[in-house]
C-alpha cells in the first residue's frame, strides 16, 4: 500500500508481480535503464542521473500516468527484474498501446517475458477496456518478436520511428476486431499503392504527454 491507501499491485502471475512505482525500485531501475545490453535494442543505455532523477520523481507519484512502465518483481527473490507495461503512442495519425516488456541480464531465459505479456495483454483486454495492443520491435531483435508471437501478436507492417529506427509493429486484437480504414496498409498493398522495397514504411511520432517520450522517439 501507498500513503494515499491505494495498492501498488497491478497484477500478478504465478512467478511475477507487477506493480506501480516505489522508492526502493529507483536503483534497480536505473542499472537496468543503463545496461547496455538490455537496452541494445531501446535506443541504448540512458545517462544514470537522468534516470534517477525521472524514477525519484515517478516513485513520488506512482499514480500519476495511467499508462507507464512498472516494475516487474520476482516471488521468489523479491527482486526488480523487469520494467514492462503499456505505453500510450501515436501512429500514423492514430493513438495507440504498445505492450512493452524489458527484463534484466539476470532474469533472460526464464519465459518471464511471455508470462508477463500475457498477463498484460489480459488486463488491458478485461480491465482496462483496451481493443487492441502493438508492439513496436527491432527487426533485429530476433527474442523480443517470438515474445510478441507468444503473447498472441501477428506480425503487421513495418514503421520508422521519428529517429529514424525501422521498427516492426505486432498487434493483437481484443474483444472487438480492429476497424480497418481505408488507409490502413492491407488496403493500400490491395490497391497497389505500396511500392517500397523491404515492405512498407511509415512515420510515426510519440505523443508528448506521455512517459513514452521518456524512452526515446526511437522505441
Amino acid at each position: 500500500m501507498c500513503g494515499s491507501g491505494k495498492s501498488l499491485v497491478i497484477l500478478q502471475t504465478g512467478r511475477l508481480i507487477l506493480r506501480r512505482q516505489e522508492v526502493s525500485d529507483v536503483g534497480p531501475l536505473v542499472d537496468l535503464w543503463a545496461d547496455p545490453d538490455v537496452t541494445r535494442y531501446l535506443g541504448g543505455p540512458r545517462d544514470r542521473d537522468w534516470l534517477r532523477e525521472v524514477f525519484e520523481k515517478t516513485a513520488e507519484a506512482p499514480f500519476a500516468e495511467e499508462y507507464d512502465l512498472w516494475p516487474v518483481v520476482e516471488k521468489e527473490t523479491g527482486e526488480v527484474v523487469g520494467h514492462c507495461g503499456l505505453l500510450e503512442k501515436e501512429v500514423e495519425g492514430r493513438k495507440e498501446i504498445e505492450l512493452t516488456y524489458v527484463f534484466s541480464r539476470s532474469a533472460w531465459g526464464k519465459g518471464y517475458a511471455t508470462e508477463i505479456g500475457r498477463a498484460l495483454r489480459d488486463h488491458a483486454f478485461q480491465e482496462l477496456g483496451i481493443e487492441w495492443l502493438i508492439a513496436l520491435i527491432e527487426p533485429e531483435n530476433v527474442a523480443s518478436g517470438r515474445v510478441a508471437r507468444k503473447v498472441g501478436m501477428c506480425f503487421d507492417r513495418e514503421v520508422v520511428r521519428p529517429g529514424g529506427a525501422l521498427r516492426e509493429v505486432y498487434v493483437v486484437e481484443g474483444g472487438e476486431a480492429r476497424t480497418a480504414s481505408s488507409d490502413c496498409f492491407v488496403c493500400r498493398k490491395q490497391r497497389g499503392e505500396v511500392s517500397v522495397p523491404g515492405g512498407v514504411i511509415y512515420e510515426d511520432d510519440l505523443i508528448s504527454i506521455s512517459h513514452a517520450q521518456l524512452w526515446g522517439d526511437e522505441t
